[in-house]
């Protein structure tokens, strides 16, 4: 199930409504939901829309991420990457290199904490859809990541590597300078 399924019309953002009403009309200017014909085209740009709303909405929530203007939430959101990971499958392992940012779209993800020589330790509830991990990977080039993120049953995530974010949306540094408290909070991750 969507978020978009489970969300009533009287808790929907004003900006998810605009975004999906925006995308959601066709050439003519006419409101795809109000017409008789929805062709497969029309269903699917109007699917994309709503689940780049869906996507928007938990990247807003990233407190990393609020410094970010409306289009450039909106240019990440458009780069990031979707990926598949099946039931017991791992994201990425304890001590990878962390260089990537995650999105849960759907499914549940597990962090496990690992020893040597032991069985992991699942640490906390599952992360559900709309949860994020991975973000500090954005911000340090020595990043190493610090437990393994597992997949529980079938996993719909999103993602985007530090050079494509730096590439894209831009450097999170000057990004996070634009505002001295967030700014702040992050430095000590530059040095």
């Amino acid at each position: 199930m969507s978020w978009f399924s489970c969300c009533s019309s009287e808790r929907t953002p004003r900006s998810f409504e605009m975004k999906v009403g925006n995308a959601a009309q066709d050439k003519r200017g006419e409101t795809m939901l109000e017409s008789d014909n929805l062709s497969p085209r029309k269903l699917s740009v109007l699917y994309e829309a709503m689940e780049n709303a869906e996507i928007e909405q938990a990247i807003v929530r990233v407190p990393l991420f609020a410094v970010l203007t409306h289009s450039e939430v909106s240019t990440l959101v458009k780069n990031l990457s979707p990926i598949l990971v099946n039931n017991g499958e791992y994201v990425y392992r304890q001590g990878d290199e962390g260089d990537t940012f995650f999105v849960i779209y759907s499914g549940e993800v597990e962090k496990v904490v690992e020893s040597p020589g032991k069985p992991g330790i699942v640490m906390g509830q599952p992360l559900t859809a709309g949860h994020y991990f991975g973000q500090l990977g954005l911000l340090n080039r020595d990043e190493r990541r610090t437990c393994s993120m597992r997949a529980r049953g079938l996993a719909e995530l999103r993602y985007i590597r530090r050079t494509d974010f730096y590439d894209k949306v831009g450097d999170l540094r000057r990004l996070l300078q634009r505002n001295t408290e967030e700014w702040l909070r992050y430095e000590s991750y530059f040095k």
